[in-house]
């Protein structure tokens, strides 16, 4: 496998960490909003709601390193996503 096809494989599970995180956190009226959307106006949403959260988690990274905070990346992703999902109400 070369670095690209490798680099493409950890993003995508990177991306599917973030999609799981939100939607485990995702209130069932929303999803039912969601589910009641056309296709491309759900998925827009989805993009929008995936990079918000993935954007949050990396500059919180880069902070918490900047600033020597140990944090758990598992748990600051939940954090993270209950804080943007939140903001959907």
């Amino acid at each position: 496998m070369n670095k690209v096809t490798n680099d493409n494989n950890d993003f995508a599970a990177h991306m599917n960490m973030v999609r799981k995180a939100w939607v485990s956190v995702l209130p069932e009226n929303v999803a039912k909003m969601f589910k009641a959307m056309p296709k491309e106006s759900r998925y827009d949403h989805y993009r929008k709601i995936d990079n918000d959260v993935n954007t949050l988690y990396i500059e919180t990274l880069r902070f918490n390193r900047e600033h020597n905070i140990k944090t758990k990346p598992a748990e600051l992703l939940e954090f993270i996503s209950t804080t943007v999902v939140s903001e959907l109400k």
